[in-house]
């Protein structure tokens, strides 16, 4: 689960970074053939690039044929890796990696969380100013602004009245209106959530900030078409609130301590606006750069349909199962015995002895005779960890061993970048409620593949199925006496 979060983290990472590289590549084109609203939507592209490889893929399963081997022959191969396990031992680097990306989203989260909490200790007690969803801050340095996301405020200073004529405070207040009217407060939320979240990418850092600059501009533009005569004063009323603006992670402000953005604010104040078509045409061309950057984004994933499910080799007298080996001689079962506390299995299907049977119900312990324990695998240099007989054995259902019955599974699973199964489900389960499925997916956690080798095999990030067939050891001889 862990590596699941952390892959799916890191692919987002890098789609939504080639769109942010994308829009930084066109954004200023667009706005000055489209205007600054079309500009502000391209930023659509990497949302929708990183939803596209976060939503789920098809995947093909690897193909696997059945490989049944006897016991001795799994515990000779079994201790002549044991020491190969021993030195490949070491710490969980997924584990370390995964706490230290939730360390750098706490604390990024909290640096927000204390600017806001600075903000609204600033703006001290709100009063109404008389406007319509206005409020008077106690503070002369906080706002003009928008403050909050679920339900957000216009904020001004407490001289609000005193420090801009009416005409000032009328080009304001549509300035703040016009972030209310787009879902600003909402959309600034969501870009604080990912930047603590991508924490660790500068271009995310960068796209957050460039997405406030391009959404203040789009509310200037929107300013100048209600007041196209206001052009000069709304330019010197930008000067004004320059000067007390200050950080505020929640809402809608500009951003503070820049002087570019501003020299940009004024320099489009003095272009004139584009036609109507022209900015229909600009909503078209952000709406289709995010459709490619989306599309391009699956497109990068598997995308092609899995195979029919593989059928068993069927167990009926006509095919018998391939034998099995007997048992091996009890030096080997202690050795077996002894290593079974190390890391790494053998890598492919055997038979368990008979000190692994379930308990019978007459009584009565099989001798000579082995369970099977027979698994759809590929050739042993693909697995470096995997369930022996004893682990099947262990799971197998309780009621199903009392009555002796046998089953069929096949299971999907995801293999991990480090080997491991994830997102397993039950494709087919033969009979079905008899707990045969819960059972193999109890045997997912002691799978580990290693990177695919020659012979073929699984493959770490893709899919695989896997058969599993539950076989219950024979039934004892009858005693001589």
């Amino acid at each position: 689960m862990i590596a699941t979060i952390l892959i799916g983290l890191l692919k987002a990472n890098l789609a939504a970074g080639v769109a942010v590289l994308l829009v930084l590549a066109v954004r200023g084109l667009v706005r000055r053939r489209f205007g600054a609203r079309a500009a502000y939507a391209l930023w659509l592209a990497p949302l929708a690039a990183a939803a596209a490889v976060l939503a789920p893929h098809p995947q093909i399963a690897t193909p696997m044929s059945p490989i049944i081997l006897g016991a001795e022959s799994a515990a000779d191969a079994f201790v002549a890796q044991a020491p190969q396990a021993a030195r490949n031992a070491g710490p969980d680097i997924v584990s370390l990696l995964f706490a230290a990306w939730l360390a750098g989203t706490l604390g990024t989260a909290a640096l927000v969380l204390r600017r806001q909490a600075r903000f609204s200790s600033a703006m001290g007690r709100l009063t109404p100013t008389g406007a319509p969803g206005v409020f008077r801050a106690e503070s002369l340095e906080a706002g003009p602004a928008v403050v909050g996301v679920f339900r957000p405020r216009i904020v001004a200073p407490a001289d609000f009245e005193t420090r801009f004529a009416p005409a000032e405070r009328a080009l304001i207040l549509a300035h703040e209106r016009a972030h209310l009217a787009s879902g600003d407060a909402a959309i600034n939320a969501l870009a604080c959530a990912v930047r603590c979240l991508s924490w660790f990418s500068p271009l995310a850092h960068l796209a957050v900030r460039l997405l406030r600059v391009d959404q203040e501009l789009a509310c200037d533009a929107a300013v100048v078409g209600r007041f196209p005569a206001a052009r000069r004063a709304y330019a010197e009323l930008l000067l004004k609130t320059q000067i007390v603006t200050q950080p505020l992670p929640l809402g809608c402000h500009w951003p503070a301590g820049s002087e570019h953005p501003l020299k940009e604010r004024i320099a489009m104040l003095k272009s004139p606006l584009p036609e109507p078509s022209m900015r229909r045409m600009g909503a078209a061309v952000a709406l289709s750069l995010a459709l490619g950057a989306g599309g391009l984004a699956w497109a990068a994933e598997p995308t092609r349909p899995e195979p029919a499910t593989p059928a068993l080799p069927p167990t009926d007298a006509a095919e018998p199962i391939p034998a099995v080996a007997p048992t091996p001689p009890a030096p080997i079962r202690a050795a077996r015995k002894a290593l079974s506390p190390a890391p790494l299995r053998t890598p492919i299907s055997f038979a368990a002895s008979e000190d692994a049977a379930p308990p019978v119900t007459d009584g009565s312990k099989p001798t000579g005779e082995s369970a099977t324990a027979a698994f759809l695998a590929v050739p042993s240099p693909n697995w470096s960890r995997r369930p022996e007989a004893e682990d099947l054995m262990r799971a197998y259902p309780a009621d199903a061993a009392k009555g002796r019955l046998e089953g069929d599974v096949v299971l999907h699973c995801h293999v991990t970048l480090t080997g491991q199964l994830t997102d397993c489900s039950v494709l087919r389960e033969t009979p079905q409620g008899a707990g045969f499925g819960a059972a193999a997916l109890k045997l997912t956690e002691l799978f580990e593949a290693r990177e695919q080798t020659p012979e073929g095999g699984p493959k770490r990030g893709s899919d695989i199925r896997i058969p599993i067939r539950f076989r219950m050891p024979s039934a004892p001889a009858p005693s001589a006496n």
